[in-house]
């Protein structure tokens, strides 16, 4: 999660609002909401969507999402070659240098300094 101390219970809590309806504002032609916060469906809704929890009244449970299916969608968002972390992560610089600043995510220490992954050896000067 890169250091997003919450980015794995978000995760979490989009996968249920993307697989069911928690969070939707209406359902079922109330779409004017009413802010309680409670949602309904019929009955033969609720068969259709076995993820779904309905009580008697036609009340819903988001969803259950597990900590493999975070995980997982992590995973897919990143080796999908259609996946949003991979499209961000190859239009993304993770070092830049401005004038005589250097910009990076992370650290420059004496381990890495010079590296540049790829080349093959050190470089010794900056502009090389």
């Amino acid at each position: 999660t890169m250091g997003a101390p919450r980015a794995f219970e978000l995760r979490r809590s989009e996968l249920q609002i993307t697989r069911g309806i928690a969070g939707r504002p209406w359902v079922d032609g109330d779409r004017a909401g009413g802010g309680n916060g409670v949602f309904t469906v019929s009955t033969g809704e609720a068969q259709h969507r076995s993820s779904l929890a309905v009580d008697s009244e036609g009340r819903v449970d988001p969803p259950l999402v597990s900590d493999d299916d975070v995980l997982d969608s992590f995973e897919e968002s990143v080796l999908s070659p259609d996946g949003l972390l991979r499209k961000y992560l190859e239009c993304a610089k993770l070092a830049v240098r401005l004038g005589s600043t250097l910009f990076v995510h992370g650290a420059v220490d004496p381990l890495n300094l010079g590296y540049v992954p790829g080349l093959g050896r050190r470089c010794e000067q900056v502009d090389e």
